[in-house]
């Protein structure tokens, strides 16, 4: 017997524990973002301690499972089905055992995250929230309805960050600066002192040719052997006459030959003596 209330009891508090832990882990002491989760207020008015507001993230939800999330505790009247007659276990002197009076019991209000409340017309367990919505407990405190004193409004939702693009990014050309583009003028100019510059270059080379040419033609239509103008003979063939005149070859010449006529004369004498008896 023992054993079985042992396990029963482990049992039982793994089960809260595990459902601690799921429940507790979404809730956000702040409102949602704009159209996103639900967002539970609990206003105490003349309770006192002011309002309080959480976010529940993910989707819509039931208004009982929108509370539950956001660790708001419900109690409800023994004699009243369905009936709320303490929220975080205020007020404290609630008996809940009948349903509170006007003046003095909790209202359930609801809306779409306009701006603008609305009062439930179901109880609580039969209420849908949408997602980006807003569900709240607000206590009155007199005859009249107050609704909650906070505005249905999420904040804005923050901007996706861009993603980077693939394609790479094309620079638009840089302009070049306007002294470092020539006007269709100047180039006009600067061309045609070019080409006129050429042809003087051309012209000079040709009159070069034209006087080394007539040089050449003059010493080659020159006789050695000519005449001045002025009828006398040149300096080249003075010189030539002068180199003939005085060479010593001929004079050489004749010797050898007298030289030679003399000893044969000799050599054909002296056979003929010696052959005479």
């Amino acid at each position: 017997m023992t054993r079985r209330l042992l396990a029963a009891l482990v049992a039982v508090l793994l089960g809260t524990a595990t459902g601690a832990v799921v429940l507790a882990a979404p809730a956000q002491a702040a409102a949602c973002a704009k159209g996103d989760g639900v967002t539970v207020v609990v206003d105490y008015h003349q309770l006192g301690g002011g309002a309080s507001t959480t976010c529940v993230p993910g989707g819509g939800r039931k208004a009982t499972s929108a509370f539950d999330a956001a660790g708001v505790s419900l109690r409800y009247a023994a004699r009243q089905q369905g009936f709320v007659c303490q929220v975080n276990a205020k007020p404290a002197n609630a008996g809940c055992v009948q349903a509170s009076p006007s003046d003095a019991y909790w209202s359930l209000w609801v809306s779409s995250g306009n701006g603008s409340w609305s009062y439930a017309t179901a109880g609580v367990g039969g209420v849908s929230v949408p997602k980006g919505g807003w569900v709240a407990w607000s206590w009155q405190g007199q005859s009249g309805r107050a609704q909650p004193g906070v505005s249905p409004v999420g904040k804005a939702a923050a901007a996706p960050a861009p993603k980077p693009s693939s394609r790479p990014t094309q620079k638009a050309p840089t302009a070049a600066p306007t002294s470092a583009v020539p006007s269709a003028e100047a180039s006009a100019s600067a061309k045609a002192k070019a080409e006129q510059k050429a042809q003087e270059e051309k012209k000079a080379e040709q009159k070069a040719g034209q006087k080394s040419g007539q040089g050449g033609e003059a010493g080659a239509a020159s006789p050695s052997d000519g005449a001045g103008d002025d009828g006398t003979t040149s300096d080249d063939e003075t010189r030539a006459t002068s180199a003939d005149a005085g060479s010593p070859w001929p004079t050489l010449v004749g010797v050898a030959a007298v030289l030679v006529l003399l000893g044969a004369a000799g050599i054909v004498a002296w056979r003929r003596r010696g052959s005479a008896p």
